[in-house]
């Protein structure tokens, strides 16, 4: 039985070619389940101890001080939903999200950290302005202390991430195995 004889400088080389252009991981869904993502968030708990104060936020920036304190004022009397549906269009709206996870560092400026940090659940910040022309309003979610774990719904997007990646990995180094397999050949080393 004849073996093909391959270098590894070309395997390495013709695999990079064949993965950089997602023929492989692209033809091939890699399906990930709630189930996985909660096995795998209970099963690594203490690897998302948070090494800083993380907040659950709403956050709207808008360029005119007038109508920040409009949607503030609307925000109060009912809820986030209601008061971004008055200014849904509005071209002084300069960016807007809703239920977004931000460490404690990510907060910018230190105007608009103070104003975060003390914040109760579901409470409303000022209206701050944090550059010239740019107003930002804040609801707290949630806030979590350094040290502690947080719930699945935090930290959700980052176990997915990981899963992915792990899957992808398997999956790669399985379909790699499976052409040694198939194809038989022997890999030499390249030394100089």
């Amino acid at each position: 039985m004849t073996k093909n004889l391959i270098h590894f400088s070309n395997v390495v080389k013709r695999i990079s070619r064949f993965i950089a252009s997602e023929k492989i991981v692209g033809r091939y869904k890699i399906e990930m389940t709630d189930e996985d993502v909660n096995k795998y968030y209970e099963d690594h708990k203490e690897e998302f101890k948070l090494a800083d104060d993380v907040y659950l936020i709403n956050v709207i920036e808008i360029s005119s001080f007038d109508k920040a304190v409009e949607f503030r004022n609307k925000l109060i009397e009912s809820d986030w939903s209601k008061a971004e549906s008055n200014i849904k269009n509005d071209p002084a709206v300069l960016s807007k999200e809703m239920m977004r996870v931000y460490y404690r560092y990510q907060v910018q400026p230190v105007s608009l950290l103070r104003a975060v940090s003390n914040l109760d659940v579901n409470e409303v910040s000022v209206v701050v302005e944090t550059e010239p022309s740019k107003f930002c309003i804040v609801q707290m979610i949630a806030g979590y202390a350094a040290n502690s774990i947080p719930p699945l719904n935090v930290v959700k997007d980052e176990i997915t991430a990981r899963l992915s990646a792990i899957k992808e990995k398997d999956f790669l180094k399985d379909y790699i195995d499976k052409l040694i397999t198939d194809h038989n050949p022997e890999i030499v080393r390249y030394s100089e």
